[in-house]
């Protein structure tokens, strides 16, 4: 495969998957992806966008993100719902792990369980949040959330401020 026909698959694997690992891409567009992605990246950065990696259990991650800092990446998304959130994320920094049960019954006393369940699974699929037997966190709000300034705020500020 040549450079333009690897950067066009790596463009269109990353644009259409939510994420992709490392062993995907070399996989897909070869032991030189990490080249292509480096030239990808500049195209990308005329639409705005950029490519990002993180680690992730064990596996780095590469997806798409704006670039922007100033366009609203919650757009679309409810204020109680970011709040559910935000409550869930501050309890899974700190904690790791966590039963449903558990954020349920800390959370149903300012929500309905209806609309946690219904958040939590929007935000599984978002990537925000992972299940298994336990809520942990997921790899977007790892690459997108800086967990030591989202601490500080919580803990300077107090969680009442989140709803």
């Amino acid at each position: 495969m040549e450079i333009e026909e690897k950067k066009k698959k790596a463009a269109q694997l990353l644009l259409f998957k939510k994420k992709l690992s490392s062993e995907e891409l070399k996989r897909k567009i070869g032991k030189n992806y990490e080249k292509i992605l480096e030239i990808l990246q500049e195209e990308f950065k005329g639409f705005g966008l950029k490519i990002k990696s993180i680690e992730h259990e064990g596996n780095k991650l590469y997806f798409i993100s704006l670039d922007d800092a100033k366009i609203d990446k919650a757009n679309g998304l409810r204020i109680d719902d970011l709040s559910i959130l935000a409550y869930i994320l501050s309890i899974l920094f700190i904690k790791e792990k966590c039963k449903i049960k558990e954020i349920e019954e800390i959370l149903k006393e300012k929500f309905p369980i209806w609309k946690i369940r219904m958040a939590i699974k929007k935000f599984e699929k978002m990537g925000y949040l992972e299940i298994n037997d336990f809520l942990k966190i997921g790899w977007r709000a790892k690459a997108e959330i800086d967990e030591k300034k989202f601490l500080e705020l919580i803990f300077k500020h107090g969680l009442e401020k989140f709803h």
